[in-house]
């Protein structure tokens, strides 16, 4: 993880690394016998530490999906918790926005008195995920399905 936090942060300042809760649950030291209060009341609260050596760590939201029907069974997680991304934040952004023109507002005063407000604003997004920056790591010992695999 260390090598790669190093590979992201030469392609623009500090890293950010995107994760589910449990590869952030994961990222705690072995050993909490050299652990100031406020770290112990950091995993109190969230259950993982809110950086990684300098590093903001931002835990993505998990769902899953049934595929027997059944919660208790065999459930696939929607977002494999093995990975985190690691992504470049100093340099080129991974997202983009872009506005054309300005709003356009129109007003129309409907029979019953009430009024009508329309408003038009052309906009694109893309994503660019070309920076070589970007890097993954993978927890092996993290599972993207709960219980057992049918056929397994």
């Amino acid at each position: 993880m260390d090598k790669l936090l190093q590979i992201a942060d030469s392609y623009g300042g500090k890293s950010t690394i995107y994760c589910t809760f449990e590869f952030a649950a994961k990222m705690i030291p072995a050993s909490s016998t050299n652990w100031s209060e406020a770290m112990k009341d950091e995993i109190w609260n969230n259950g993982y530490f809110a950086t990684y050596k300098g590093h903001r760590v931002i835990v993505l939201p998990q769902s899953f999906e049934d595929n027997i029907g059944e919660n208790t069974k065999y459930v696939d997680k929607v977002i494999d918790p093995s990975l985190a991304y690691i992504i470049p934040t100093g340099a080129e952004k991974p997202v983009k926005v872009a506005f054309e023109g300005g709003a356009q507002v129109k007003s129309f005063d409907n029979r019953d008195w009430s009024t009508e407000i329309q408003t038009y604003q052309k906009l694109g997004v893309a994503t660019y995920m070309v920076n070589p920056g970007i890097c993954i790591y993978q927890n092996t010992a993290l599972k993207k399905y709960i219980g057992d695999k049918p056929g397994a």
